[in-house]
């Protein structure tokens, strides 16, 4: 029998219609302005930008196992995992991230990098809500301690807050500079969401904009699943 969300999930939670969501539940779009990284940077860097922003998303540390994420129970994979382990994760409150790689020449505008290979990072993040607060202020002191847990990976040392600037950048899904109107995710369709970029490669949506949909075979690097593992 295949596996559904609602064997994982309680009804109250699959139910967003008759509750308000958190502006995060739709999931998190990030990107990474690096400074003088390529592709074997990023890729080898993945595992330890999710530990940065899963610190960033819990708050500042406390006592408590809870608060732990040793090396080795992080794992980064070139394949989406099969739908029971996505959501069994989700179930666990265990953020969920699509890591890509994009190459700075592929950029509309002349930059001094286009020709020395450098890439930067965009990445969506399912899960983040269970750890977030909901009230306002508390949620943007929030997001502002996740930036900068994540600045460390830019190789950038201050925060620029120009917004064509920004080594770091959070926003929830649909927002922002990479609006998509509508993003058709709900708890009960993320891992159908997951797989647009092989099922409907050019809808145009944040996960196929992620995945390099939009440029040519050739220049796109793979998306990278990372996640906690289940114990």
């Amino acid at each position: 029998m295949s596996a559904t969300l609602d064997q994982f999930f309680e009804p109250s939670v699959l139910d967003t219609k008759t509750r308000e969501c958190h502006e995060y539940e739709k999931g998190m779009f990030f990107t990474l302005n690096n400074r003088s990284s390529d592709k074997a940077d990023l890729s080898v860097m993945a595992r330890s930008v999710y530990r940065s922003l899963f610190r960033g998303v819990k708050g500042k540390l406390g006592a408590g196992k809870d608060n732990l994420l040793p090396e080795g129970s992080i794992a980064v994979e070139g394949r989406l995992p099969d739908k029971r382990l996505v959501m069994e994760v989700l179930n666990r409150k265990i953020p969920f991230m699509v890591y890509g790689i994009h190459p700075y020449n592929l950029l509309n505008h002349y930059s001094k990098v286009q020709n020395k290979g450098y890439c930067h990072v965009h990445g969506i993040v399912f899960g983040t809500h269970y750890h977030l607060p909901s009230e306002k202020n508390a949620l943007k002191d929030r997001i502002d301690y996740t930036t900068k847990m994540l600045l460390r990976h830019t190789k950038i040392s201050r925060y620029a807050k120009k917004e064509n600037s920004r080594p770091v950048d959070i926003q929830p899904m649909g927002t922002g500079k990479y609006e998509y109107g509508h993003e058709p995710v709900e708890l009960s369709s993320v891992y159908e969401y997951l797989h647009l970029p092989t099922t409907d490669p050019h809808k145009h949506c944040c996960i196929n904009y992620v995945a390099g949909m939009e440029h040519a075979p050739w220049s796109r690097t793979p998306l990278l699943y990372v996640y906690k593992k289940i114990a």
